[in-house]
């Protein structure tokens, strides 16, 4: 993958509706949410399957 098809965290969370859920909870930042998921067991390979068309 080239630096133009690169996209961050945010925008991939975003694309997954999470940040807007995630807000409406409290969970300002993906920041926060992502050491939560950390913290629970998940590893990164899982938050990467987690997002929208991305394996």
């Amino acid at each position: 993958m080239d630096k133009s098809e690169e996209i961050t965290l945010d925008e991939v969370l975003e694309e997954a509706g999470l940040t807007k859920k995630w807000e409406e909870r409290g969970e300002k930042t993906a920041w926060g949410k992502v050491l939560t998921l950390l913290e629970q067991g998940y590893t990164v390979d899982e938050l990467k399957r987690m997002a929208p068309g991305r394996q």
